[in-house]
């Protein structure tokens, strides 16, 4: 395409009438039209504006196809870019206007969808759950199960035991999974033996240890990859409890485009 229809198609994209994208610019909506009509074009040193209004590349203006080299990571690497990812992909092809603040570091946004789906982003933590909204899921709050492993997690002594052998585990940098003994837990966390004991027994039954015995010494295996579950419980939780700032996205029934405000500190 031509960049008149390139500029028509990616203002539209994000949702902008032409006089929307005009006072973004400093320009009227004419020029836009005539822009986009190819009664005329932009000042070349306008492009690079247009283009960031549009949150799109001069080339994508000019309508130049690029071949991208497949993008390879490590796995040491790939949360972080995944994130990043994320976040790009939402700015570029969002139909969202942000009506207070700008998305600015560090910055987060909660996006829940007409249908089923919500969506958390942040610069350092983003949450997608497809099923978000569903009625059938409610059943979750009524489980007897997840409360009693919630309640578990809360009790003092476990997240004791817990803050240590994470803390333990991940300064190591061992390979493979950390191991501790009862006489670990009583030097470093403060704890009585019968209070050690049940702290391994509870974390044992959320599956967050390994038994190993061997020589008549029974060892607790902390599972690593495990302990990533039980963090996204706490962090979650934090959300919920802090009063930071947030972009909460409305979605207009007209579908021409949603909009974005800053949720006030309740």
């Amino acid at each position: 395409m031509s960049m008149g229809k390139n500029i028509a198609e990616f203002r539209k994209r994000k949702g902008f009438t032409q006089e929307e994208l005009g006072q973004k610019l400093g320009v009227t909506n004419q020029a836009v039209s005539k822009w986009e009509s190819e009664t005329s074009m932009p000042d070349v040193m306008m492009l690079p504006r247009i283009a960031n209004a549009l949150a799109v590349t001069l080339d994508d203006l000019y309508g130049i196809k690029q071949t991208e080299e497949p993008a390879y990571v490590t796995a040491d690497d790939f949360p972080r870019e995944a994130n990043q990812r994320l976040i790009e992909y939402f700015r570029k092809h969002s139909r969202i206007q942000f009506h207070t603040g700008n998305l600015e570091d560090p910055w987060s946004l909660v996006c829940l969808p007409d249908t089923t789906g919500g969506t958390y982003i942040s610069t350092n933590f983003s949450i997608l759950d497809c099923h978000f909204k569903r009625i059938e899921d409610t059943d979750i709050f009524s489980s007897a199960e997840l409360s009693s492993a919630l309640n578990k997690l809360s009790k003092h002594h476990v997240r004791k035991v817990l803050t240590y052998m994470y803390k333990e585990s991940f300064s190591r940098g061992e390979t493979w999974n950390s191991s501790f003994t009862v006489q670990n837990l009583l030097d470093y966390c403060e704890l009585s033996e019968e209070e050690a004991i049940d702290a391994v027994d509870i974390l044992y039954s959320l599956h967050l240890l390994e038994t190993l015995n061997e020589n008549h010494k029974v060892e607790y295996i902390f599972l690593k990859f495990r302990a990533f579950f039980v963090l996204s419980v706490f962090k979650t939780t934090e959300l919920l409890l802090n009063e930071t700032f947030s972009f909460e996205v409305v979605r207009d029934t007209s579908l021409i485009r949603d909009y974005a405000f800053l949720e006030e500190k309740r």
